[in-house]
């Protein structure tokens, strides 16, 4: 195993699951651990805790709820991160719509069993994926179990760090790793403008757009995802 260690942080309501096919892809070309993105309510101490438990130094991806956390990594302590792949995420801060949803999604979430399953059923799954996978019964079963897996107490945690969180569009252009922003073409989630946007800032950072392709990229194009980050892990910058 020739290259450094590598974090992934999984999305809001998301699991080990959501990278299968990339660990099985990379296992022959480094260690891969997947950080635990559930465990406080706040970016700073999701990160405090991520980072306790990593390699000294590392390569990080994190996708959308992840991908901030890998930002707010890299304000902690840049010099621990060797490269950052920023996979389907939002460096913004919040409308005050984004903060009334997150409030009904709680409220919704902590109902009952009943609610939460229909939670992320009728609202996280369709908002998540290309439109054309809404009625791949195989793929929604999967992001349905790794939501009911996460559960309604750590997914009020998950959304009351995102109800706190800062912008980070400043703190991209002082990013000196090899850098990578990866979008699916039709994410609804976090749009490709976004995306766009974050690839001019990070200097040198290189963008990949997924097609036909929603916001769980690693679940949608698997394959395609995979062979991207074995050649972001292989580069020389």
């Amino acid at each position: 195993m020739g290259t450094e260690p590598l974090v992934l942080l999984p999305g809001r309501l998301c699991d080990a699951r959501l990278f299968r096919a990339q660990v099985a892809g990379l296992a022959g070309l480094t260690e891969i651990s997947i950080g635990d993105i559930t465990v406080a309510d706040s970016f700073e101490e999701i990160a405090r805790a991520v980072l306790a438990a990593a390699p000294p130094r590392f390569a990080l991806a994190g996708l959308s709820f992840g991908g901030i956390v890998a930002m707010e990594i890299m304000r902690q302590a840049p010099g621990r991160v060797t490269r950052l792949a920023l996979l389907d995420a939002n460096p913004g801060g919040n409308t005050p719509r984004h903060l009334a949803d997150f409030e009904e999604q709680i409220c919704q979430a902590t109902a009952s069993p009943a609610d939460f399953l229909k939670l992320t059923t009728g609202l996280f799954y369709p908002q998540m994926v290309h439109p054309a996978r809404l009625g791949d019964t195989e793929l929604r079963d999967e992001v349905v179990a790794m939501a009911l897996a996460v559960g309604p107490e750590a997914f009020v945690r998950q959304n009351r760090a995102l109800q706190k969180r800062n912008p980070r569009w400043d703190d991209l252009p002082h990013i000196s790793c090899p850098g990578l922003v990866l979008s699916g073409r039709e994410d609804m989630v976090c749009p490709l403008s976004i995306q766009e946007d974050m690839a001019r800032l990070i200097p040198g950072a290189r963008l990949e757009i997924i097609e036909d392709c929603g916001h769980l990229s690693t679940m949608e194009q698997p394959g395609k995802v995979t062979e991207i980050l074995k050649a972001w892990l292989l580069s020389g910058a």
